[in-house]
């Protein structure tokens, strides 16, 4: 991704959970990416621009599922990132679910919901601290979604990750 005095280009980028993405700092001055959530999960500092004549890029692991805001500091431009959980289908409607690549930061934890088809969302898990967990769905096909937020504070944390189809026979 790119960042210029117009702000981050592309303003929105989808991953998955473990996939890294990188900002190199096209713009003369100095600019920043720093998670916007409340969380507090990422801040890269300030980040040289092409005037240091060593213009920079940063990289970051996008571990925990969700969507995050992220602000320059410098500009107050926005972008987002959307990171997708990882599903496995194991036997008999086993499916593990891929949070992220390492348990939530303390004070943090994820809420997880399923939907099948033709239904609406349910919460099946909240407040979990792993970094995976098992679900048993029926067959058919079902999507999977989850938040980071902290805990003990709803409305303080991600927006609901892009959701992930899971197909069971």
């Amino acid at each position: 991704m790119s960042i210029t005095a117009g702000g981050f280009s592309p303003a929105s980028v989808s991953l998955r959970v473990g996939e890294v993405c990188e900002w190199t700092n096209e713009d003369s001055d100095y600019h920043s990416v720093t998670e916007a959530s409340g969380l507090g999960l990422w801040d890269s500092q300030l980040i040289n621009g092409t005037r240091s004549h060593n213009p920079e890029t940063w990289w970051f692991k996008a571990c925990w599922a969700g969507t995050f805001t992220y602000r320059d500091m410098v500009s107050g431009l926005e972008g987002r990132l959307e990171v997708a959980p990882v599903a496995v289908v194991g036997e008999n409607g086993e499916v593990s679910i891929e949070l992220a690549c390492e348990p939530p930061p303390e004070g943090t934890a994820f809420d997880v919901q399923v939907k099948s088809e033709g239904g609406d969302w349910v919460n099946v898990a909240e407040g979990v601290r792993e970094a995976r967990i098992d679900l048993h769905l029926g067959t058919g096909r079902h999507w999977v979604r989850c938040r980071l937020r902290r805990s003990g504070a709803w409305g303080v944390g991600s927006g609901w990750s892009p959701a992930v189809a899971v197909d069971v026979e």
